[in-house]
């Protein structure tokens, strides 16, 4: 296998449902291995909401790649904000300890997101938030 440009980044964004089947398709194809002997760093990229789940896939991923993938977890506060089932949980500072990075998604201002998304739905749902962002 020859790989042109080793600097090259590659972005795969797969729903969280994937999780169990990616996993065993990077163990049983030794993709870390494969990795490794070609210099190439894998990063996974773990958005957390604020509930169970989650904290559930990052527990069952730490289960299987902690410390040999390298891991950012992102605390996604537009699908919650407060984060406190992962705080409590042991996987966030188990995760740290291994190296992982944690960053935020920071909620827009209601305002904001008008702005980028103007549709029916949002001018229904939220109604009289949206007259006083327009004017």
């Amino acid at each position: 296998m020859r790989f042109e440009d080793p600097q090259r980044r590659i972005l795969v964004d797969l729903a969280a449902q994937t999780q169990q089947s990616l996993g065993k398709w990077l163990d049983d194809a030794d993709v870390l291995g494969l990795a490794q002997e070609h210099g190439l760093t894998l990063t996974w990229w773990h958005v957390m909401d604020a509930g169970r789940d989650s904290v559930d896939l990052l527990r069952q991923w730490l289960d299987q790649f902690g410390g040999r993938i390298k891991l950012v977890i992102v605390l996604n506060e537009i699908r919650g904000d407060r984060f406190e089932i992962l705080e409590t949980s042991g996987e966030l500072a188990q995760a740290e300890a291994l190296g992982a990075s944690v960053i935020s998604l920071r909620r827009l201002p209601v305002c904001r997101i008008l702005r980028y998304r103007k549709s029916i739905s949002i001018v229904i749902v939220l109604g009289e938030t949206l007259q006083k962002c327009w004017h």
